[in-house]
């Protein structure tokens, strides 16, 4: 211990003395997992002499696991200070007062910030450096990435361009449109003296504000075509989020508006443009759910940031955002109702407005912006709303200067015979057209999926051209051009789908060229000395290379390729590594020359509709007691664009083709279908999706599917649960009760897949497919616990039973409104008016439901039907312990959680949910639990939250019936969901366990009554407090002897209440 202390006192000492060129303010609040990252990035760097202050705090962050890791890492490495920011840092000097602290410890001359849960790209310091050393500037801003996947049509990469130095801000008025801290490098008095007269007149209320002061204080500054930082979607870096913080952006966006009012002219229009009028339309996207106030202080702010916009802003918005931000500056009440009809109309089906052509020019579509009132010139088709969107299948030399090119080009919201031929230029580094050649047609049988537009089919967009291009030093870079209307649009040519491994010409008088992909574009350049098609690999110490991929029609996808080493035994892992919760783990078998094959079954009821990364794991030959691990490489045939797999109905290629329709009647469906994906670095993603034909899936083909003419209705039920994902609730035990007694009409049962189990008696079909399209268009009678398709609309003479799935303990829809989505509020206002009766399992339940949900028709109050399976007593209960191993007599304890929205799945590149991650916070410790009262804990996760699988608990979240749970478990433990009314129907004890309690009532969502205080139950707020009440439950259980004979349910409410729905159903089948 006294080493260590005198080695930190002479580190503290040598602090002192040396005053480093660089300090990187590093925010700690908040950073989570990512903190260590963030500070070894900015360690890591090139450039060594620098410092790096984390700050944490106040208050309980100081004790967090970010201060341990800081303080950790300060350890090790002198350079690493950790500032310590207490409660009145915050408070008075606005929400970045932490960084006005960390300034004053600051020592470097220079200064960036980086956002705890963001990075620092290898040799950015050093580069942004050196700019700074050889202009002299004051400030040098550079590029960033964001790491969450983009969404929408945004702007493209661009090739790169020389740097700019030494220039004033209206010379480069782009410098000020990102504002992310982390990419700007400044001196340090720039920084900190922010008071000189106009130059701050507004509260620097994030870190983007604070960065435009900086780049307004500076007299010079660099601008830097390089990728120096990387940001995560939160980043206090990039500035806040109307979904998280509305309040806060919206502050943040008035204050970089007062800051633009002493901008040049040049920078303010750059700033509106290209960061505020995006922040007002999310803003105004978000405002529904904010209140009235929040709704006038935003149309106050867009006034001011939009003051002094003249035609040339307007001009470079997109039509739909000119709109949005037309209506918002209105002061009429007609405006704000013809807002909100734009924006749910958006966020619906018109995220790609369709255009077309008249008398020579280009026109929206007038249908789709009736009611709209705006004036002419904002609705004429400018330059900005022609995009011209262009993709890249595969490349291939067909010489040693003639390359080939195939892919698609279409502008967004055309039809492509609508455009001129495309031609493509070769273009130099100095923007020079070195040469030129048109484009064949073609078809591009992956457009329409990859498009996601209901409006427009791109399916004949395709293109084939060839390309010759120079030998020499410099790089070639391409460029496709076409017309529309006599008007040019223009888009550079991104780099080939799939991996960035270089494509290599036949070598030409000792000289080769190599295409590949460079800042996400594509670019021929020569290639490097000694280097014959650059790869990226990521594999690992064996590189497992998958060359073939095909389903079996019982949804078994068959894989197999090579190795370049062969290990004892090889694990192929559908999920990350072998070791997660989430991971499934399949043995390959090895075959002859280094060859491996696998099997996996996606109808496994682990498997998700998902996109799951595809690795694999082997003893290490070196060391037989260490595993060694790594991604599967994509192999010739594979890499490429997105691939359908092949069904193996037929043996012939097992080589992944492009989309395309293949195998597509309903008899002949397997329960699931595969796509595989190959990323950048060449690893290999695997998609589990429905059983869908591409066009089925592709948003243009489902939108002439349902504008098909249906046939006339039938006698007919078609009956579905939380939109095809379950075969229970109470649509199945109505489902089954009418099979029971011999309804001889079909009953149509709605799934999304294969693998649903489908009741008794009822026809599966698949959602999304005509088969499923027809039997709800026809069905005479549809049962449903949740909300139907947006597109439905009731035809006379059918009649729409909507069940629900819960009396509500949670606020619903209008009673919750911070908690709903315009697209949601929006759906239901249309479908309630279309329900011809609804259940409640009691007269408060009703009230609830018709107050929040804005019901007006009749209503069966009753015991639910779902119900009807708690009837089944000691002899079900004992069939399902058996069946989940648990021994005659052990304890067992039932956690059925509700859902969160923070833990919703997110949209994979497949359009299916990407696996999740943890819990919310508090989560019930189950192995714990189960170790202290030795008993069995059953984990029934809700749909919505789907987690992984947890040691020491029985994961029973895809157990097709959770009243059978119900009666297999002594207690049960659950917050705030509606399962406590069933279980109270068993007679057996119940304990709330509400850990969030003050965040989900006060934030999240809202409760009614006085949950779980009024409830009557044991309520828990801690760990400790739950297994106190659980051991005196299960005490009192072992006292009375209940647990082996538990109270048989009365039947008599249940069963009334399905004979009157089964009345109500078949008087409409005759």
């Amino acid at each position: 211990m006294g080493g260590r202390r005198l080695r930190r006192l002479i580190g503290a000492a040598v602090r002192g003395v040396h005053r480093p060129r660089l300090s990187v303010i590093v925010r700690g609040a908040g950073a989570g997992p990512h903190l260590e990252g963030a500070i070894r990035s900015v360690l890591n760097q090139t450039f060594r002499d620098l410092e790096v202050l984390v700050v944490v705090g106040p208050g309980a962050d100081a004790l967090s696991s970010g201060e341990q890791v800081a303080t950790g890492l300060s350890a090790r490495d002198r350079r690493v200070r950790v500032v310590s920011c207490g409660r009145d840092d915050h408070r008075g000097a606005g929400p970045d007062g932490w960084l006005d602290t960390a300034l004053k410890r600051a020592r470097g001359g220079l200064v960036t910030v980086v956002d705890g849960g963001d990075g620092l790209v290898g040799g950015a310091c050093q580069s942004m450096i050196e700019c700074l050393e050889q202009s002299g500037s004051d400030v040098v801003v550079a590029r960033s990435r964001s790491l969450t996947p983009a969404t929408g049509a945004g702007p493209g990469p661009v090739p790169p361009r020389a740097p700019r130095l030494a220039q004033p801000l209206a010379r480069v008025p782009e410098a000020a449109e990102e504002l992310v801290a982390g990419a700007v490098m400044a001196r340090r008095s720039l920084w900190v003296s922010q008071r000189r007269p106009g130059a701050l007149r507004a509260p620097a209320v994030s870190l983007p504000a604070r960065t435009l002061a900086v780049l307004l204080a500076a007299t010079r500054m660099d601008v830097l075509d390089e990728e120096v930082y990387t940001w995560r979607a939160g980043s206090a870096a990039r500035g806040l989020s109307a979904d998280t913080d509305p309040g806060g952006l919206l502050a943040e966006v008035d204050a970089l508006a007062q800051l633009a009012a002493d901008a040049p002219e040049a920078v303010r229009r750059r700033l509106v443009v290209g960061r505020l009028s995006q922040d007002l339309v999310r803003l105004a996207e978000a405002a529904h759910r904010e209140g009235l106030d929040f709704a006038g202080r935003l149309r106050r702010t867009a006034r001011r940031a939009l003051a002094d916009a003249d035609d040339l802003v307007w001009e470079a918005i997109g039509l739909l955002d000119r709109l949005v931000l037309w209506l918002l500056i209105q002061d009429e009440p007609a405006g704000a109702v013809e807002l909100e009809e734009l924006i749910g109309r958006r966020c619906e089906d018109l995220g790609h407005l369709p255009l077309t052509i008249e008398a020579d020019t280009v026109r929206p579509e007038h249908a789709l912006l009736e009611g709209i009132t705006a004036p002419r010139r904002l609705t004429e088709i400018r330059d900005v709303d022609l995009r011209l969107h262009v993709g890249v299948d595969a490349v291939r030399w067909l010489g040693a200067r003639t390359l080939e090119v195939r892919g698609c080009a279409w502008v967004w919201g055309l039809d492509p015979g609508l455009i001129d031929r495309p031609t493509v230029e070769v273009v130099d580094e100095t923007g020079r057209v070195r040469g030129r050649a048109e484009a064949d047609r073609c078809e591009a049988p992956r457009a329409d999926l990859e498009a996601g537009d209901p409006w427009r089919s791109y399916l004949t967009s395709g293109i084939v051209v060839r390309l010759q291009v120079e030998t020499g030093r410099r790089p070639s870079w391409f460029r496709v051009v076409t017309r529309v209307a006599g008007r040019e649009v223009r888009a550079w040519m991104p780099q080939p789908a799939g991996s960035s491994r270089g494509c290599p010409a036949p070598p030409e008088t000792g000289q080769h060229l190599e295409a590949r992909g460079q800042r996400g574009l594509l670019q021929v350049a020569p290639a490097p000395s000694g280097i014959r098609g650059s790869e990226a690999r990521p594999g690992g110490e064996i590189d497992v290379v998958l060359l073939c991929a095909r389903l079996g029609t019982d949804a078994t996808l068959e894989l197999s390729g090579t190795m370049s080493q062969a290990p004892d035994g090889l694990d192929i892992v559908l999920g990350g590594r072998a070791a997660e919760a989430q991971a499934m783990t399949v043995p390959a078998v090895l075959g002859p020359g280094d060859g491996w094959s696998a099997c996996i079954d996606l109808a496994d009821p682990g498997v998700e509709l998902a996109t799951y990364p595809l690795s694999w794991s082997a003893v290490s030959q070196d060391e037989p007691d260490r595993k060694v691990e790594g991604a599967c490489l994509a192999g010739e045939g594979i890499d490429g664009p997105a691939t359908e797999v092949p069904i193996a109905a037929a043996a012939t290629s097992c080589v992944a083709e492009p989309d395309g329709d293949v195998t597509g009647a309903d008899a002949g469906r397997p329960a699931r279908r595969a796509r595989i994906l190959t990323r950048t670095d060449g690893s290999v993603a695997v998609a589990v999706i429905p059983p869908l034909t591409p066009g089925e899936r592709s948003r243009r083909g489902h939108r002439l599917l349902i504008e098909r003419e249906a046939g006339p209705l039938r006698p007919g039920v078609f009956l579905e649960s939380f939109g095809g994902r379950s075969a229970g609730d109470n649509p199945a035990a109505i489902c089954e009760d009418l099979a029971a007694h011999g309804v001889g009409a079909p009953l149509w049962w709605s799934v999304v897949d294969g693998t649903v189990r489908v009741p008794a008696g009822a026809r599966p079909v698949v959602v999304g497919s005509p088969q499923w399209v027809e039997a709800l268009c026809t069905s005479r009678v549809i049962v449903t616990n949740d909300h139907l398709p947006s597109w439905f609309s009731k035809r006379e003479g059918q009649h729409l039973l909507q069940t629900w799935h819960g009396t509500p303990i949670k606020k619903l829809l209008h009673d919750a409104p911070k908690a709903v989505t315009l697209r949601y509020r929006r759906l239901m206002d249309r479908q309630v008016p279309q329900w011809d009766l609804l259940l409640a399992q009691s007269p408060q339940a009703a009230r609830r439901l018709q107050q929040a949900l804005g019901y007006r028709g009749p209503v069966r109050v009753g015991e639910y039907p779902r119900n009807v399976r708690l009837l089944g007593g000691a002899e079900v209960r004992r069939r399902v312990r058996h069946e989940l191993g648990i021994a005659p007599g052990k304890p067992v304890i039932l956690y059925a959680p509700t859902w969160r929205e923070s833990l919703r799945p997110s949209t994979g590149a497949a359009g299916c949910a990407t696996v999740h991650g943890p819990g919310p916070v508090g989560e019930l410790d189950g192995p714990r639990l189960a170790e202290l009262l030795d008993a069995v804990v059953l984990m029934r996760s809700h749909h919505m939250n789907r987690g992984g699988c947890v040691p020491g608990m029985i994961d029973v979240s895809g157990y097709p019936s959770v009243e059978e749970l119900m009666l297999a478990a002594d207690i049960l433990v659950s917050d705030y969901s509606s399962i406590f009314f069933d279980f109270a129907l068993t007679g057996k004890p119940a304990v709330v366990y509400t850990p969030d309690l003050a965040s989900y009532r006060d934030v999240e969502r809202g409760l009614y009554g006085d949950w779980p205080l009024g409830s009557g139950l044991p309520v828990a707020v801690d760990h400790d407090e739950l297994t106190s009440h659980l051991q005196r439950l299960l005490g009192n259980i072992d006292a009375a002897e209940g647990r082996c004979s538990p109270r048989e349910v009365d039947p008599a409410p249940i069963l009334d209440n399905l004979t009157w729905i089964r009345g109500w159903i078949t008087r409409f089948l005759s």
